[in-house]
C-alpha cells in the first residue's frame, strides 16, 4: 500500500470528508464500570483513546452535522487523520478493496498493525533496558503463565537412542506426503528419541540456568507450547492421550482410550490417525507468550515457532525412518473439548502425526 496516501494534502479537493478508511472504534470497559472509547486506523498506526464526556461530545457533533462533525473532539480527530483525511492512493484503495472483496477485512487491520517492529527495547544499549522492561514487567503482573508438568502418575520414557549417522540431505530425501498409511510397528525407544532431540531446543531454553536472573524469561523460542501426545499404537504404551513434560522427559496419561475416529474428525478428515502410531499436538499458550511480547506482530512470530518446533521433530522422525504428516488444520472448537483446554487462552495451533 502507497505511503504517499498518508501525507497532508492542502488541496481542500483531495479531501476525503468523514471517517478515514479502515477506522475502527472499541469500547472498554473496566472493573469498575468507567471505560473508555478507542478509535484506531492500521492504516495510520495510530490509536486515540476517548473519555465518555468526549465520545458524548463527538456524539452530539456528529447529531448535528452527521457528515462533518463539529467539536474540540472531532478537531483533535481530524489532527490525527482519522477524520477527513486525504483521499487513498488509488493503488491503496484498491488493495483494500481486493482484501475485502476476499471477506479479509478484520485480516486487513491485524496484518497492517502487525507490520510495526517498534519493541519495547529498541534502544542501543538494549541489554540495560531488557532489564528494565523485565522487571516492570514481573512487578506489575508478576511471573507468566507456568508450563504444564507431569504429576504423580508420570511414566519415564525409555532412554533415548542417538540420532543417527545420516546427512541432513540423505533425511530430507527420505521425506514423504501420502493420504494415508499402512499400519506400521512403531517402538516406544523410537518414539522417546523423536520427542527428545525434536524439542531440545525447548528444554534448553526452559532450563536457562538461575545465575542469568529474570533474563532467562527472553529466552522464548517454544515458551508458548505444551505439547500433548495421542497414543495409537506404541508398543509398550497404553493408547490414550499424554501430557508430554519436554523438561524432564516423561509423560503422564491424561485421558485413556482409543481416539483413532476423534483425532481424525479433529484433523478435518485426515485418514493418518486411523493406521498411525501417534499424534503430537502442540498447544499454544497465548498469555504465556503475550507475557513476554506485548505487541501485535508476536502472533506471527508465535505462528512462525509453531511450524519451527514441529519440523525439529519431523527431522528426527525422518532420520529414524519413520513415516509424518503434519497439518495445523486443526478444528479448534472439538480440539479444545478432546483436550480440555480454555479455548479463550489454548489453542493447538499444529499437529504431527507419526508412523
Amino acid at each position: 500500500m502507497n505511503p504517499e496516501s498518508l501525507e497532508q494534502v492542502k488541496d481542500e479537493s483531495q479531501i476525503q470528508r468523514g471517517w478515514s478508511p479502515l477506522t475502527a472504534m472499541r469500547m472498554h470497559v473496566d472493573e469498575i464500570q468507567s471505560g473508555y472509547l478507542e478509535f484506531e486506523n492500521p492504516l495510520l498506526q495510530k490509536r486515540v483513546q476517548l473519555s465518555r464526556s468526549a465520545a458524548l461530545e463527538l456524539l452530539k457533533g456528529s447529531l448535528q452535522n452527521p457528515s462533518n462533525p463539529v467539536g474540540t473532539t472531532a478537531e483533535r480527530l481530524r489532527e490525527f487523520g482519522l477524520l477527513d483525511a486525504p483521499e487513498l492512493h488509488p493503488e491503496t484503495a484498491a488493495g483494500i478493496e481486493h482484501w475485502h472483496s476476499r471477506n479479509w477485512n478484520d485480516s486487513l487491520g491485524y496484518y497492517l498493525w502487525s507490520r510495526v517492529r517498534e519493541f519495547a527495547d529498541k534502544v542501543q544499549d538494549y541489554r540495560t533496558q531488557n532489564r528494565i522492561v523485565l522487571q516492570d514487567y514481573l512487578q506489575k503482573d508478576g511471573i507468566p503463565p507456568l508450563h504444564k508438568r507431569v504429576g504423580e502418575k508420570a511414566e519415564s520414557l525409555p532412554k533415548p537412542l542417538p540420532l543417527p549417522d545420516i546427512s541432513l540431505g540423505k533425511v530430507l530425501h527420505r521425506r514423504s506426503a501420502t493420504r494415508r498409511v499402512p499400519a506400521r510397528y512403531f517402538e516406544h525407544d523410537v518414539l522417546s528419541s523423536i520427542l527428545f532431540h525434536g524439542t531440545q531446543l525447548i528444554r534448553k531454553n526452559r532450563k536457562v540456568p538461575p545465575t542469568e536472573g529474570n533474563r532467562k524469561y527472553l529466552a522464548s523460542f517454544g515458551c508458548a507450547f505444551d505439547i500433548y501426545l495421542v497414543v495409537y499404537g506404541i508398543a509398550d504404551m497404553e493408547p490414550g492421550i499424554y501430557l508430554y513434560d519436554v523438561e524432564d522427559h516423561a509423560v503422564e496419561l491424561i485421558i485413556p482410550g482409543e481416539w483413532r475416529e476423534q483425532m481424525t474428525a479433529c484433523l478435518y478428515g485426515l485418514k493418518w490417525p486411523l493406521t498411525a502410531g501417534c499424534t503430537l499436538l502442540y498447544v499454544a499458550e497465548y498469555e504465556r507468550y503475550q507475557w513476554r511480547y506485548r505487541h501485535e506482530r508476536a502472533l506471527r512470530n508465535l505462528f512462525i515457532d509453531a511450524g519451527r518446533a514441529v519440523h525439529y521433530a519431523i527431522l528426527c522422525a525422518a532420520a529414524y525412518g519413520k513415516l509424518t504428516s503434519h497439518t495445523p488444520a486443526v478444528k479448534d472448537a472439538l480440539a479444545a473439548e478432546i483436550l480440555g483446554l480454555d479455548p479463550t487462552r489454548e489453542q493447538v495451533l499444529y499437529t504431527l502425526t507419526l508412523a
